[in-house]
């Protein structure tokens, strides 16, 4: 297997098993010293639109972030959990 072969069969499992986002999010904890982030952008996203990477995000957003947020703002305003 080629390096490039190997790169996107990782960049695949990525995606399939954490999605987009958190893709990202593993792969901007790995130090980049010395890599070309775009380079890395345009091999994450290849074949992928702006409106396509936007509907991941939102999707992504409304299933993991904005439930967190209702949770907190509950607390917030109640002062504690409601179950």
């Amino acid at each position: 297997m080629t390096d490039t072969a190997l790169k996107r069969k990782a960049f695949d499992i990525l995606f399939r098993e954490l999605g987009e986002v958190d893709t990202m999010r593993f792969l901007s904890q790995i130090a980049y010293e010395g890599r070309d982030y775009a380079k890395l952008q345009k091999t994450l996203f290849k074949d992928m639109t702006i409106d396509g990477i936007y509907e991941k995000a939102k999707a992504y957003q409304e299933k993991n972030i904005l439930p967190e947020l209702k949770k907190t703002s509950t607390e917030i305003r109640y002062g504690s959990k409601r179950t």
